[in-house]
């Protein structure tokens, strides 16, 4: 397998790369949250990020005309996690960008979030991760909720493919079934990185916590866990090697 940049390197972890798909979500909206379209911007222009984040973006050569966090940045991350998180597969999430009606509302974004392992892992393993600047310490992990109206700026849940039902943190995904990310995300919060008004930005990729936690800001720490291994694979996925 060729990574997005090109590069074919013996000995790394296999990296995907979703085509990001989103969908509408089935479940209710907390209060001051929107469901706005997202899209994929082709350049570092469109889509709107601050200078920091600006950084750790380049386009995806051989993989479309969308943004994914360059080789370095997400190596410099995965160093920093260390043994929080399992050694393996990871998800990068194209940079995507959508609109929403007024400044400080929040917005969640669901995609498709595959998977194929026959022993299971558990939902709350399962981490994003908000690349803020090419500064590993500063990337800031999403937070596991097992219910929509828990969502708030920072967190996510894994919704069954119902659109709606959201998975406890001891669930495990069954190999085979398709589920959603559902990432929320506040404009003018932490977690977004676009500075204009109503117009919320984000880099990220998704990795699985060993329940170790890791100093810093860019820990996955999801409790006492077990550690698992985690293979993202399906026909909307381009399996790479970093």
């Amino acid at each position: 397998a060729t990574s997005a940049d090109g590069n074919d390197e013996k000995g790394q972890a296999n990296v995907a790369v979703s085509s990001f798909q989103p969908v509408i979500p089935a479940f209710p909206l907390p209060p001051g949250f929107e469901a706005p379209q997202a899209t994929l911007p082709a350049t570092i222009a469109e889509s709107g990020l601050n200078d920091a984040a600006a950084e750790t973006v380049e386009l995806a050569s051989s993989a479309g005309h969308y943004l994914t966090l360059k080789k370095s940045v997400l190596e410099n991350n995965l160093s920093h996690l260390g043994n929080s998180v399992v050694s393996g597969a990871y998800l990068k999430l194209p940079v995507f960008t959508a609109s929403v009606s007024e400044a400080g509302v929040s917005a969640v974004f669901l995609f498709p979030l595959p998977v194929d392992d026959p022993a299971g892992h558990k939902a709350g393993l399962v981490m994003p991760v908000k690349v803020v600047s090419t500064s590993a310490s500063q990337s800031k992990p999403f937070t596991f909720v097992d219910d929509p109206s828990k969502l708030a700026d920072g967190k996510f849940g894994i919704v069954r493919s119902d659109r709606a039902t959201f998975l406890r943190s001891d669930e495990v995904l069954s190999s085979g079934e398709t589920y959603y990310l559902a990432l929320a995300i506040r404009d003018g919060g932490p977690f977004d990185l676009n500075p204009a008004a109503a117009r919320i930005s984000d880099p990220s990729f998704v990795c699985v916590s060993t329940g170790t936690h890791r100093g810093g800001g860019g820990g996955c720490s999801t409790g006492a866990f077990e550690p698992v291994a985690l293979l993202l694979v399906a026909p909307l996925f381009l399996l790479l090697k970093k």
